[in-house]
């Protein structure tokens, strides 16, 4: 079976920060199979997905997850927006839909 990870498009680093192909989250992704970077690269990605989630979720408004298990081959984080009810109406709003309802 093919790795879909491994489909992307190659990056210019071992790593790259892409969309999540399953959830459409920022991914941070570790190109090679069955390796995991070494601290100076790992402290590079996260300062970099920080950045990330700073331009697209604002200061704060997100949290990296270390430990997510969506792709056991492949060493990644996620970029997860924190999920205050503001935020959630500010990006529905920012995507064109409806805020969801919390039926006050």
């Amino acid at each position: 079976m093919e790795c879909q990870l491994c489909a992307l498009p190659p990056g210019d680093s071992a790593w790259r920060i892409t969309d999540c192909p399953g959830c459409g989250l920022p991914l941070l992704l570790w190109l090679a199979h069955d390796s995991e970077p070494v601290r100076a690269e790992r402290r590079e990605m996260r300062a970099a997905l920080r950045e990330h989630g700073n331009m697209r979720y604002g200061r704060g408004n997100y949290l990296i997850d270390r430990f997510p298990a969506e792709f056991p081959d492949h060493f990644h984080w996620h970029c997860r927006p924190n999920l205050s009810p503001q935020l959630v109406e500010e990006l529905a709003l920012a995507r064109g839909r409806p805020p969801p309802h919390d039926g006050s």
